[in-house]
């Protein structure tokens, strides 16, 4: 086994083992873990069936009108999101200050071989966190939408290219955040603050349309996602290659996304 494969194994073992999920102490007692364990999938449980329900309500209603596929550009808006957040709070200090740099430096790995460990890790969080936070939509568009093997195929390919624009363009953001707070006495508390007025700005505009007096909240979010699926291209490249399972839709998504 090569040092970077020992370290990657080492750290997504540490990053994704019960341990780190629960917590050290609830690990250490049985009757603990298991409270915890059924907390967490309670609330994830009571979650995604609030969600499932809703989103399914959607897409009955979409498929009433014949715009399924508006379904897709649900599941990219919510992607795009997610990943936003997690470069926000997450890639500055997961990617380029990680905590546990002292201990990383001194080994026989190349720093762009560390960096890439903290991004595998950082890829895997993301992926796991929006595909639970997608699957509702997604289940809403299967139960809907006419399904087969290709649209499946495209939608799994699709998925994976989502997060990276926002993903390497809000992680930048996040680095010239930390760059000009640390320019002040309490550089911390700055750019914790920074980062909460971007979210909740980001939060703002994409939840704007919900409090329009509809029974679901989603159904107020139609015109906001079809506005952004005609000024950003890529959306509408996902929608057609996984609705009509067109293969140059998926291409031209992944050439914008991949160059």
């Amino acid at each position: 086994m090569t040092p970077f494969q020992a370290v990657l194994r080492v750290t997504l073992r540490e990053n994704f083992s019960l341990r780190r999920m629960l917590g050290s102490s609830a690990s250490k007692s049985k009757k603990m873990m298991w409270f915890v364990v059924a907390a967490i999938i309670y609330s994830l449980g009571t979650l995604l069936f609030g969600l499932g329900y809703l989103f399914f309500q959607l897409g009955s209603a979409l498929s009433q009108m014949g715009m399924t596929e508006m379904l897709l550009m649900f599941m990219f808006v919510y992607s795009s999101g997610i990943a936003i957040m997690f470069a926000l709070f997450r890639a500055n200090g997961g990617l380029f200050h990680f905590r546990d740099y002292p201990i990383l430096a001194p080994l026989p790995i190349p720093m762009w071989k560390i960096g890439l460990i903290k991004l595998i890790v950082l890829m895997i969080n993301l992926y796991l966190t929006t595909f639970l936070m997608v699957s509702p939509i997604v289940f809403a568009y299967f139960s809907f939408g006419d399904i087969g093997f290709w649209n499946i195929l495209f939608l799994i390919v699709g998925f994976f290219f989502i997060p990276m624009i926002p993903l390497a363009v809000c992680s930048f953001l996040s680095i010239l955040v930390a760059r000009i707070t640390a320019m002040f006495r309490r550089s911390s508390l700055f750019n914790i603050l920074f980062m909460l007025v971007l979210f909740f700005a980001v939060m703002y505009f994409s939840m704007s349309s919900v409090f329009s007096g509809e029974e679901n909240p989603f159904l107020g979010q139609i015109d906001f996602i079809a506005a952004l699926g005609a000024s950003y291209a890529p959306m509408g490249w996902f929608a057609k290659a996984v609705h009509r399972a067109d293969f140059l839709s998926l291409v031209l998504l992944m050439v914008k996304i991949g160059r």
